[in-house]
């Protein structure tokens, strides 16, 4: 019998309870309209103030009948007693009620829980086998089992056997002492709503001590000294009256805890089961193993055992993302597409002559369950909603989270603050190290870095390190000065990248963390409390940027993580120029960087190291940014050459390939600045073989073009090369650039306001030392900091 059926009967049996007690009740006592009027209303009244309508429309109906019964049997006392009532009464009564009504018709239930049950046509391929296979064991067997972990699905296919009247006993939800009294008021129940007047339920009850007194009346129907198996055989007796087999289907016997009432269960169910009463076990075999309940038991009590299917996790997932849709769930089938590609191991540059064809995994998860990617999805979803940064990087985000829920022994190598890099070690005869170690390593000793990746060993980390996508080409930077404000563009990038990843999977751990890479944080609070702000302020706005920055209180850097982006020995303003590329800024930004740049430096009027060390990392991505940095360039004085300097070259290799990049010529005859293994310009040739044939090239353009606009544009672009001409011929020279630690260069940390009042102190040599001693002694100083104090109050002596 359905649900709806027993409703209807239930709803009926107490209307007419309703109408029978008001009878008694208005029989006898007397009671006016007016009174009766009033309290109908107040009922109303209160019980819509408490309960609105629009949260519980469904019982409102309900309520709505039994009033109308209520007043029937009003109104009937009244006629059998020869009272004397108004029909106007009645009136009032119905046009309330028709009022009533379409109030409650126009309220919509605000009902989220509804479950969308897929039909037998919407189940996954397998399931439909499954169910089938499951369909035919009930249609011939008494007792069956269906085996599978929590959450494959198990309640999920038994909701589907639409031909048999189920019992569902969930032993998680009940008191398992008290499990026989739950079986038989099941079964009781279903009796009841099939109509099926049984005896033995009762008697049953008694025995277990679990009768009711209303109960024992029925005990009058059967003899008194009955045994306890012959009630069992009676119950069974009953439920063959009805019209459909029944089913009593018992969720989860695996994690009943106690195995003797495991067993208990066991051996009731056999008693009750028959041709068409029939048990149907949840649970997972290995869970019962453990407590003890060995194969051979289950032979006996459960002979037929239905294992479950697995589902593949694209089905899955395609299941419970379909499931989810709804305006407030943002995951989208399209967002997982790259876990069905091949995932490729990590290309290495400085193994090209080693590399074999790039080697590739795929993504797979197996045995996962229904229950499980429904938690994966809904936490992962809850996360990406909370920042834009998330949602940015949801692949990343994505995939921190198929590590929690499916693959926990990679999630546990996880710590925030040691990057994934660190994390997942490989192993190489008998060592672990990072794969950035093992790449120079590999490197120095002509090992092919993808045999090593690929030992069995070392497959979890390829893979971890290989979906990610971290860029493993990072080269090491000497400490030479120039090869730290010269570091590669890409090497920067590509660092600044894995960070990101680093930022948000160490955020995605503890919230405490910051999500934002140094870079990052840098940059925008730079373009938020400087860049942004009217261009009269911006030094002084920068001043407080820079002292904030160092005494911890920049954007809350004493409750995060991130640390400063200036180093030791390096201008600030290299590090800042290399951060704005990292993070990637637009051709106007790049503009107002450049005038920030000539404002800090105080109107900047003539062309030094750093100028051109921090013009190396401008990205040149449009004509008119391009053309306002060359402009810029173009009018500053010339005191000294660069021609010892890396900077140089790398500065012309950059603007001049812009000149074929944004079609002024092509640039054929910068091949020399190509030349990787020639660190510096040749002087010798560079003007005879790069900028004359270059601006013979212009100069051609320029008498061919007529707009104004384009000749201006070569015409700056010639005086860039003529520029460069002087420059390189000039007389006297800019000292190669190193490290140092005088007076007049800036070298910031976070502690400068200390060190630099201790080198400008007028102590001596013991004061300075106790006070250096005691500075280092409260944490206010590094050890780096006293080094260089060290070094600097040595060159005053």
């Amino acid at each position: 019998m359905s649900k709806k059926k027993v409703f209807k009967k239930d709803f009926l049996i107490n209307m007419l309870w309703v109408f029978l007690l008001s009878l008694v009740f208005f029989y006898s006592f007397s009671i006016s309209f007016e009174f009766y009027f009033l309290i109908l209303l107040g009922i109303w009244f209160f019980s819509v103030l408490q309960y609105p309508l629009n949260k519980n429309r469904y019982w409102y109906i309900q309520f709505f009948l039994l009033s109308i019964t209520n007043s029937i049997s009003f109104y009937l006392v009244k006629y059998i007693q020869e009272e004397s009532f108004s029909e106007l009464t009645i009136n009032i009564l119905i046009v309330c009620y028709c009022i009533l009504y379409l109030f409650i018709l126009s309220q919509k239930e605000n009902d989220k829980s509804k479950i969308n049950l897929k039909t037998h046509e919407e189940l996954f391929t397998e399931r439909k086998y499954d169910l089938k296979r499951l369909i035919d064991y009930l249609n011939n067997f008494s007792i069956v089992g269906i085996n599978g972990e929590w959450g494959s699905g198990k309640s999920f296919l038994t909701d589907h056997l639409q031909d048999f009247t189920l019992i569902k006993i969930d032993l998680l939800s009940c008191n398992i002492d008290e499990i026989q009294s739950v079986i038989i008021n099941e079964i009781d129940k279903l009796l009841k709503n099939e109509g099926i007047f049984s005896p033995f339920s009762p008697k049953l009850k008694k025995i277990i001590q679990q009768g009711k007194l209303f109960e024992n009346i029925s005990l009058f129907f059967i003899k008194n000294d009955i045994s306890y198996s012959e009630a069992i055989t009676g119950l069974r007796n009953n439920l063959r009256s009805i019209t459909k087999p029944v089913v009593i289907v018992y969720e989860d016997l695996d994690r009943v805890e106690n195995s003797t009432v495991i067993k208990q269960i066991l051996g009731i169910s056999e008693k009750i089961s028959g041709d068409n009463i029939k048990i149907l076990y949840q649970f997972s075999e290995i869970n019962l193993l453990e407590k003890g309940i060995d194969r051979a038991y289950l032979e006996k009590y459960i002979p037929f055992i239905l294992n479950l299917t697995d589902i593949p996790f694209k089905s899955t997932l395609s299941y419970v993302l379909e499931e989810k849709s709804n305006k407030d769930f943002l995951l989208k089938e399209e967002d997982f597409t790259f876990l069905y590609s091949p995932i490729y191991l990590p290309h290495f540059k400085n193994f090209d002559t080693l590399n074999r064809p790039l080697t590739s995994m795929r993504f797979e998860l197996t045995n996962v369950t229904i229950r499980k990617t429904q938690l994966f999805l809904t936490e992962l979803n809850q996360v990406i909603t909370e920042k834009e940064i998330y949602k940015k990087n949801k692949r990343v985000v994505i995939l921190f989270f198929l590590l929690k829920h499916f693959y926990y022994e990679a999630y546990k190598k996880i710590y925030p603050g040691e990057s994934i890099l660190d994390s997942f070690t490989f192993l190489y005869q008998d060592k672990k190290d990072t794969i950035l170690n093992w790449v120079i390593y590999c490197h120095n000793e002509k090992i092919n870095i993808l045999d090593l990746m690929t030992i069995e060993n070392n497959k979890l980390s390829a893979f971890i390190i290989s979906i990610f996508e971290y860029n493993c080409d990072i080269e090491t930077i000497n400490n030479d000065f120039e090869d730290f404000v010269n570091e590669a563009r890409n090497n920067l990038k590509n660092k600044n990248l894995n960070e990101q990843k680093d930022r948000i999977i160490w955020s995605l751990i503890a919230n405490g963390k910051s999500e934002y890479t140094d870079c990052e944080k840098f940059v925008n609070s730079f373009y938020d409390e400087v860049i942004n702000t009217p261009k009269t302020e911006w030094i002084k706005n920068f001043e407080n940027l820079w002292s904030n920055l160092f005494d911890r209180k920049y954007k809350d850097m004493e409750k995060r993580d991130n640390n400063t982006i200036f180093r030791m020995g390096i201008p600030g303003m290299i590090s800042l120029f290399q951060a704005n590329y990292v993070i990637g800024r637009t051709g106007s930004q790049w503009i107002n960087l450049i005038d920030f740049y000539f404002l800090y430096n105080k109107n900047l009027d003539t062309i030094t190291p750093e100028l051109i060390e921090c013009l190396c990392y401008c990205e040149l991505s449009d004509r008119n940014s391009y053309l306002y940095i060359i402009n810029k360039f173009n009018n500053l004085k010339i005191t000294k050459n660069l021609n010892s300097h890396k900077s140089y070259k790398r500065f012309l290799l950059e603007y001049l390939s812009m000149f074929s990049t944004l079609g002024f010529c092509d640039t054929h005859d910068i091949w020399d600045l190509r030349d990787k293994s020639k660190e510096y310009i040749d002087t010798k040739t560079i003007e005879k073989f790069v900028f004359s044939p270059l601006k013979k090239k212009l100069k051609k353009l320029l008498s061919n073009v007529k707009l104004k606009i384009v000749q201006k544009d070569i015409e700056i672009i010639i005086k860039f090369l003529d520029k460069n001409i002087e420059l390189i011929n000039t007389n006297d020279n800019f000292e190669k650039p190193d490290i140092h630690f005088e007076s007049k260069v800036t070298v910031r940390s976070f502690n400068q306001e200390i060190v630099d009042k201790l080198n400008q102190s007028k102590l001596n040599e013991k004061d300075f030392e106790k006070e250096v001693i005691e500075k280092y002694i409260n944490q206010e100083i590094t050890p780096s900091e006293v080094s260089n104090l060290e070094r600097y109050q040595n060159n005053k002596l």
